[in-house]
């Protein structure tokens, strides 16, 4: 906007003096033309200049171009692989929480129906034949339940590692080995143990 204004303030100068001078209203109207169009003609010629110096270097400019495809899909991979490698490491750190918690989940519930069953075999009376019947099966599934959850528990510690702190993991393999020393069939030591958690 300034410039226009100074152009326009330069051309009213210019045809001023033009008059004054006497000159012809032809030679006034020229120079006003002249002034009027220079600007529009020196940046006509300037971007012709620059394409001209363009299409000169029209290698150097291709090769610029395949120069800068190249990086922006190089940073383009690299960005993929990184969201992609990422979303496998939350992935992998979710399956192995769940693995973890469903394994202390089972642990626990197998431990405590087994413990019940215990309890009951030892407090009530098992002169009838069928009672007694129907809780040895019922001691012998929660018994491998709590077997299984046994085994269980130390595979989903051994990857624990890769996404808990090392603090948690100790924690972990105490349990673990707290696990190999209790004896499930007395009902007193699981007791003791469930205490502990």
């Amino acid at each position: 906007m300034e410039q226009t204004a100074t152009a326009l303030l330069v051309i009213g100068w210019k045809l001023v003096l033009a008059l004054v001078a006497g000159s012809s209203i032809l030679t006034t109207l020229g120079v006003f033309l002249l002034t009027r169009f220079t600007h529009v003609f020196d940046a006509y010629y300037g971007e012709r200049a620059k394409l001209r110096a363009q299409f000169q270097n029209l290698d150097k400019l291709v090769e610029q171009t395949k120069t800068l495809t190249a990086t922006v899909e190089t940073i383009k991979a690299r960005i993929s692989d990184e969201v992609w490698d990422r979303q496998m490491r939350w992935n992998l750190k979710r399956d192995l929480y769940i693995r973890l918690l469903e394994a202390g989940g089972e642990l626990r519930s197998a431990t405590t129906q087994h413990q019940g069953l215990e309890q009951l075999r030892r407090t009530r009376d098992l002169s009838d034949s069928h009672y007694r019947s129907e809780l040895e099966r019922e001691r012998q599934r929660t018994s491998d339940a709590l077997g299984e959850a046994v085994l269980k528990l130390p595979r989903a510690v051994d990857v624990a590692p890769l996404v808990v702190s090392p603090q948690a993991y100790r924690v972990l393999t105490q349990l673990v080995h707290s696990n190999r020393e209790i004896d499930f069939s007395s009902p007193a030591r699981v007791s003791k143990w469930r205490r502990t958690l």
